[in-house]
């Protein structure tokens, strides 16, 4: 597949990590360098830097969903920090988060809490632990995690799997 250039990005980077919104909005992280990332969102043809958590070194993007957006902080040894970038740029943590991995519609947010546990956020609220029988790596629309387990009593091979909340 061809390479395709945004205008927007600052000469010479390179981008790592695309995803899109509903609205056309696409989300990546901008390498200037191997050891600067910056995130952007880009739509109609205008890239917009979003900031960077007070701290942090650098940021990567993960995903967007309904104008939300999420990625991991970096402090200079890239350490991370799980973090949400509301509909109007500004940067949050999210309590106890190390990293994201999804966000739904209606922002729930997938990643792994400091003591890398599988956990979920309601945006900017910690509300606890995801699935731990298995790998979750997505979540629906209604909040269904979605992901890999195992037999019971076995590590490997995973099967495809959804975990009903009550």
């Amino acid at each position: 597949m061809p390479s395709v250039k945004l205008p927007g990005f600052p000469l010479g980077s390179r981008v790592k990590g695309v995803d899109g919104d509903g609205d056309g909005t696409v989300v990546v992280t901008v390498m200037g360098t191997p050891s600067t990332w910056h995130p952007y969102t880009w739509k109609n043809g205008t890239a917009k830097q979003l900031p960077v958590l007070a701290g942090a070194a650098n940021a990567q993007v993960t995903e967007i969903s309904n104008g939300y957006v999420i990625g991991d902080a970096l402090d200079s040894d890239f350490h991370s920090t799980a973090v949400l970038w509301n509909k109007d740029g500004k940067v949050t943590a999210l309590p106890n988060g190390d990293s994201t991995t999804a966000i739904n519609s209606q922002g729930l947010i997938l990643g792994s809490n400091k003591k890398l546990v599988s956990g979920l956020w309601q945006l900017t609220t910690d509300v606890g632990a995801a699935p731990s029988d298995g790998r979750v790596y997505t979540l629906g629309d209604d909040g269904t995690p979605a992901g890999a387990k195992a037999l019971a009593g076995t590590t490997y091979p995973r099967f495809p799997a959804v975990w009903r909340c009550s």
